[in-house]
Parts: C-alpha cells; sequence; structure tokens
C-alpha cells in the first residue's frame, strides 16, 4: 500500500469516528473493532458499504460525469477523480478523498 492511499485510510476513519484502528504492517491494511460485527478490515477504498457509510454520515454529495466524478461535502471539501475501466471504484475514490479532507479538518 502506498503512503498516500495509507494516509487517506487514517483520515477518513477520523472522519468516521473508527475508533481502535490499527495498522498490521504484515498485511499492509488496517482494523478495527466494530460493535456490531467484531473485527473488520478498514477499506472503503474496495468495499462498496464502507464508501457508501462515509458518504452518508459525512453527507458526501456526488456527480457523475461522462469522464470524471465529483465529490463534494457542502463548500469546503471536494474531489474530482477521472472514470478509468471501473466507475465504482473512481467513485470509492472520490468519497474516500472528501472524507480524509473532512478527517484532516478534525486533526
Amino acid at each position: 500500500m502506498d503512503a498516500e492511499l495509507k494516509r487517506l485510510l487514517e483520515l477518513s476513519a477520523k472522519a468516521m469516528e473508527v475508533d481502535g484502528l490499527t495498522w498490521i504492517r504484515s498485511g499492509q491494511c488496517f482494523y478495527y473493532d466494530d460493535p456490531e460485527t467484531g473485527r473488520e478490515e478498514w477499506k472503503p477504498d474496495n468495499c462498496d458499504g464502507q464508501s457508501r457509510r462515509l458518504q452518508v454520515k459525512l453527507q458526501i454529495d456526488t456527480q457523475h460525469g461522462d469522464k470524471e466524478i465529483k465529490a463534494f461535502n457542502g463548500c469546503y471539501c471536494c474531489a474530482v477523480v477521472k472514470i478509468g475501466d471501473d466507475a465504482a471504484a473512481a467513485m470509492r475514490r472520490a468519497v474516500l478523498e472528501v472524507a480524509a479532507q473532512v478527517g484532516e479538518v478534525l486533526e
């Protein structure tokens, strides 16, 4: 996992108020203790469900164009991601980037 993605995941977890986020270096991933499901991997960059929960909790709106996806939270946080072969991945990335911007404000 590259340093940028790791930082986006950390900041998005902060915005989502995820408790007990733990970096597992050998697996190159984050885990947290979910009160309902137990130990779970934090991966809103790959998991539609986690991405959607970020979007709903942080009130992130999106606009889907032909070539790009725009995500924004009010007028303060914004991300524009080009759509490649996978529009869903672009949507998750746009939501993750806005969530990370919200988490950065909370630092």
